[in-house]
This record gives structure tokens, C-alpha cells and sequence, in this order.
């Protein structure tokens, strides 16, 4: 499907950073730009992000493969709760018990094999609630390995105000994006104990609507109301602001982990996911080394005012403030079960009917979007494991 119309601040993006040798392209959104399955194309009303599609051209697992999925004969428990994995004297799974309706009745589902993919906070914590057995730490944590690695994506912010009127809060979120390269052997790569620097995709686009905007201006203590009428007539915070985001790799590291927490339990009574995290100096590093330049190309693009946020200021009371939610890695693939959790097909090592099929299979984060790659796994994998 071809992209969508472009977006115009994007396209001055594109513009700027043409001088500094970057490439700007479409990105890929599951967006329809024409009828697809009963479905209309965008009419870019600008509320991709944060909401849902009123029209349903945005593609989504609720608009396609959920609503496919009972027809083609696949019986869908609503409102459950899976609260462990059972498995035999051999290590295999059996069956998976949950809490059903309501009322949270104790049920059971038997299965000859177990597809898990509940992203890489919950699968994780899902193996660990399974521990009995074959498992006595958590299901496939022989390695000790589950939870570990734990991955999110590091965020660089910058923005620029520009002269002209951009009209970002139309269109999509993001139609275009850049991906940023490696820069090997320098300095700032050098102290921090990696061989390179490295960059990611970012994302161009989208601004506050009108409500976003007229907030920001009222929480400002020392505007006056006249000046606030003043600012939502010139928008610079809405149609003159174009905006962008750095997703970079987020190195895995042992310490990143997903495990139980000893006391907070959540309303079934369970332990909840608890996380521990924090920045390697490469993250650092590479987000202000990324924002400098991130700068620069606002600036060329003509703006009034260029900003730009890296991970390091850290002007937030959370370390994870400016990161994603992308989460990856705590149930990594690869062939040696001394050290990884999966195979290179899904399968724990240590309960071969139990296939993973989110982002905690990944080896790193990466430095893009993982929704693609996650569709990649998930057809991948059961794919394998149907033709054995």
C-alpha cells in the first residue's frame, strides 16, 4: 500500500536534513491509504496518537486479526486472568489456569501446546508465577535468566518553532522518520566502554491539539490572560511546532530485570511485575550526542527556536521519564540453554511446548519500533512449530 499524503512539517524536516547527509523516508504505519477489508483510508483528522481510529483505518489486533480470528473458528475467553502454566513430571506443559468472569472462578484450559505473549513485563512474570516442579524458579528459568535484560528504548526529544504555519496536529502522528547511523570509534563512544555510538529511528511529526495547547499556556504561573489569547492565536506550540523523537538501542543488561515483588500484590491476590532499571552510560551518551545534531537540523530548517531534551539532563524524578514503554529482552532467544531462554524459534529450552511470541524474545531493543519485528516473530515462530 502506498503511504499517505505527506505531512508538510515533515517534509521541511526532510529538506534540512538533506544537508547533513540524512535520509528522511514514509514511514510504515498500518494505515490504510485506500479501502482495505471494509475499511476506508485515513482522512488524517489528526488523532492517531493517544486515541483510537473513530474510522478504522488505523490497522490494529481489535480490527483485524481479533476479529478474524473467532470466525475462522478460534474460541476467545474474555475477561481472564492466566495466573500460572502447569506442567508435568517431564517439564512439558499441560495446561494453563486462570480466573474467569467476574466473579474470578478458578479455571483451567488444557493445551498440547502454549503460545506466550503477553509482552516482556508479563511473560516474564507469567513464567516466574509457573515455578513448581521441572521449574522449580519459574518456568524455563534454568539459566536463571527469565525477567533478565530487561530493555525499553531510550528517548531523545527536540522541537522547533517555526515562522511559518505547519498545521502538525492534522495528518498522522508521525509520516516520515530517520534513521540515524552508528558512528564508530569516537571519543564519547570511547569513555563510555562501547566501540560505537548509536543512533536510531526518529520520528517526525505531530504537535498538541487545541485543548493540549490551551493547558500548556494556562500552567504557565506568569501569563497574563491577555497574553494567553495571544499565544492560541499565534500557536506556536501547536501550528507552528514541529516536533521529533529518537527511539535508540537500549544496551541489555543483567541488572535490567522483571521479577516478583515480595509484597505488592495486585487485585487477584498475585505478585505484581516489579521492575529495576537503569541507563547504561552508552544511553547517555549517545541521546545528548543524537540531540546536539537533532538541534542542528532544526535549525537549518529556519526555526525561531530550536530545543531539544537528552536522556542525560535528567530533570525528571524518574530515570525512565523520557524513555518509551518498548519493552524487550527478558526472555531472550539463541541456541545455548545455559545462558538464553528461548530458541531460535521460540521454544523455552526447558519446556519445548511453550512458545514465545513478543518482544521479550529479543536479543536488544534495537533501534526501531519493535511492533514490526514482533509480527515478524509471531508468524515466524508458531509457523516452525506447526510444520515441527
Amino acid at each position: 500500500m502506498p503511504p499517505n499524503p505527506p505531512m508538510y512539517g515533515a517534509l521541511v524536516f526532510q529538506e534540512a536534513a538533506r544537508h547533513f547527509g540524512y535520509q528522511v523516508h514514509p514511514a510504515p504505519e498500518a494505515i490504510n491509504a485506500r479501502p482495505r477489508d471494509g475499511h476506508p483510508p485515513c482522512s488524517n483528522c489528526g488523532y492517531c496518537a493517544r486515541y483510537g481510529c473513530p474510522i478504522n483505518a488505523r490497522a490494529g489486533a481489535a480490527v483485524t486479526f481479533l476479529h478474524r480470528a473467532p470466525r475462522a473458528g478460534a474460541h476467545l475467553v474474555t475477561r481472564a486472568m492466566v495466573t500460572r502454566i502447569a506442567t508435568d513430571a517431564k517439564g512439558r506443559a499441560t495446561h494453563v489456569e486462570y480466573l474467569a468472569g467476574g466473579e474470578l472462578r478458578p479455571s483451567t484450559l488444557p493445551a498440547d501446546f502454549v503460545v506466550l505473549a503477553a509482552s516482556a513485563v508479563e511473560s516474564p512474570r507469567i513464567a516466574l508465577l509457573s515455578a513448581g516442579g521441572r521449574h522449580p524458579t519459574g518456568l524455563g528459568n534454568r539459566s536463571g535468566r527469565v525477567g533478565r535484560t530487561l530493555c525499553f528504548h531510550v528517548s531523545t526529544f527536540a522541537a522547533a518553532v517555526m515562522p511559518q504555519r505547519l498545521h502538525a496536529y492534522r495528518g498522522r502522528a508521525a509520516s516520515h522518520v530517520m534513521l540515524e547511523p552508528c558512528v564508530p570509534n569516537h571519543d564519547w563512544a570511547n569513555w563510555s566502554g562501547v566501540p560505537w555510538l548509536r543512533g536510531g529511528v526518529v520520528e517526525t511529526g505531530g504537535s498538541t491539539n487545541l485543548l493540549g495547547e490551551a493547558r500548556i499556556y494556562d500552567e504557565v504561573p506568569f501569563f497574563r490572560r491577555s497574553r494567553h489569547k495571544e499565544l492560541m492565536r499565534s500557536s506556536p506550540l501547536r501550528d507552528r511546532f514541529l516536533a521529533m523523537q529518537m527511539l535508540g538501542e537500549d544496551f541489555p543488561q543483567l541488572a535490567n530485570r522483571v521479577d516478583l515483588d515480595p509484597e505488592v500484590r495486585d487485585v487477584y491476590g498475585l505478585p505484581v511485575a516489579r521492575v529495576s532499571y537503569s541507563w547504561h552510560r552508552h544511553e547517555k551518551r549517545a541521546s545528548l550526542y543524537w540531540g546536539l545534531r537533532l538541534r542542528k537540523v532544526c535549525q537549518a530548517a529556519g526555526a525561531l527556536h530550536a530545543y531539544f531534551y537528552p536522556a542525560l539532563l535528567g530533570l525528571t524524578d524518574s530515570e525512565t521519564a523520557t524513555n518509551t514503554r518498548h519493552q524487550s529482552g527478558t526472555l531472550r532467544m539463541g541456541r545455548d540453554p545455559q545462558s538464553l531462554v528461548v530458541d531460535e524459534f521460540g521454544r523455552m529450552h526447558d519446556a519445548t511446548n511453550v512458545v514465545v511470541c513478543d518482544g521479550s524474545v529479543f536479543p536488544t531493543s534495537g533501534a526501531v519500533n519493535p511492533r514490526l519485528t514482533i509480527m515478524a516473530v509471531a508468524v515466524r515462530s508458531p509457523t516452525a512449530l506447526i510444520r515441527r
